[in-house]
């Protein structure tokens, strides 16, 4: 039996001379050098895998919301729900739920049915200022959501089929709150009386919520931070998801926008492209 090894026992060295089995500060400075300079070198590899996953959640996102637009239609006369309930004083409904919690009545309000359980409704990109409160209803629920994504104006309780170009015209989008991070809201108030409710719900245009007319030039609301002032071609607007956001065409593709994709193009007296208006909804070009 070895009770150790040779080149365990050296009787001439010096006692207290051999090499300690701890680490010693020297070394773990070194090691912690290691780690940071090897955090720093990988941290824009994390960076982009981790934009990407926000990117995969959000479409994953807008899929869903999609898909139950395309349900709801089905079981509605094929028109898509109201882009939000007004009450008699002309502002945006506003409900409750059982314990207290409020959100505004809009489009994505009655799809509860039509929707996975697990649906989330918010980019994991956005800003906590970004949302509106919504309120989402089914069979024997209630809840109140957090919501980055708007319906165009146009689309309110349209039949689907008064979209020539469904494969081209945006239905919803990324959007932003009341003008959040710099986002353009020129027209910020819903509401006929009162303040301004939340907005980001609802994809308008840059003179009116309501309508638009020869003057019209870009919609509102789109999450392209540093457009504050209507101008999408600038060095410092950028998107949510690398310098774009995500928009859900009327038969459910799933498309990237630049900022110059805030821009309408005119037909008088209607808009196509991107933002079409059919034939059922005119502008107030005598204005």
């Amino acid at each position: 039996m070895i009770l150790f090894a040779a080149d365990d026992f050296a009787p001439d060295e010096p006692e207290g001379s051999a090499k300690s089995e701890y680490m010693s500060g020297k070394d773990w400075r070194w090691i912690i050098g290691i780690i940071v300079i090897v955090s720093i070198a990988l941290w824009p590899v994390y960076r982009i895998f981790d934009d990407q996953r926000k990117d995969y959640v959000c479409k994953t996102n807008m899929g869903g919301i999609a898909k139950a637009l395309q349900s709801y239609a089905t079981g509605n006369d094929d028109r898509f729900p109201p882009l939000y309930e007004i009450t008699p004083e002309g502002n945006v409904s506003v409900g409750s739920t059982k314990d207290g919690n409020s959100g505004a009545l809009v489009w994505l309000s009655p799809l509860g049915d039509h929707l996975r359980e697990s649906a989330e409704f918010s980019c994991p990109a956005a800003h906590a200022d970004e949302h509106s409160d919504v309120l989402l209803f089914g069979s024997g629920f209630e809840r109140v959501v957090p919501l980055t994504y708007g319906m165009y104006a146009t689309m309110s309780a349209l039949p689907t089929g008064d979209i020539t170009k469904p494969d081209e015209t945006v239905l919803i989008a990324e959007t932003s709150n009341q003008g959040a991070q710099g986002s353009y809201d020129p027209v910020p108030n819903l509401n006929s009386e009162g303040p301004a409710s939340d907005n980001g719900f609802c994809i308008g245009w840059d003179n009116s919520n309501f309508f638009f007319d020869k003057d019209t030039k870009t919609v509102t609301r789109l999450a392209f931070r540093g457009s504050a002032g209507g101008d999408f071609r600038g060095e410092r607007v950028s998107g949510r998801h690398n310098q774009g956001i995500n928009a859900v065409t009327v038969d459910g593709n799933l498309i990237r926008l630049a900022p110059s994709g805030a821009y309408v193009s005119h037909r008088p007296p209607y808009l196509e492209g991107l933002w079409e208006t059919p034939a059922t909804f005119q502008g107030v070009w005598g204005q």
